[in-house]
């Protein structure tokens, strides 16, 4: 996600710094930007705020992704950093 929803509120001048990959998709103004799984580590930060889609097809894109060894290998997995929240409840722009 980029400068809306959940991400708008968590990279917040007061809030999470984003890794630079991500500062530059802030900077461009872009709302999300799709990324390869294989770029996933360039850039997961510290901490992962997982947004839950309510989709099916998305669900499961979703669990396929985190039952994946490249999942399971980013720092903030190892360090039990990744914050699970439903989608419907959490991908709004205000605090």
């Amino acid at each position: 996600m980029g400068t809306i929803g959940l991400s708008s509120a968590l990279y917040h001048p007061s809030g999470f710094q984003p890794v630079d990959n991500v500062r530059r998709v802030l900077d461009a103004g872009l709302g999300f930007e799709e990324i390869t799984p294989d770029s996933l580590p360039a850039y997961a930060g510290d901490r992962i705020f997982m947004l839950l889609p309510s989709q099916a097809e998305s669900r499961r894109a979703m669990e396929d992704m985190v039952s994946s060894e490249l999942w399971k290998e980013l720092p903030a997995v190892r360090n039990g950093r990744v914050h699970a929240v439903e989608a419907a409840l959490w991908n709004f722009g205000d605090a």
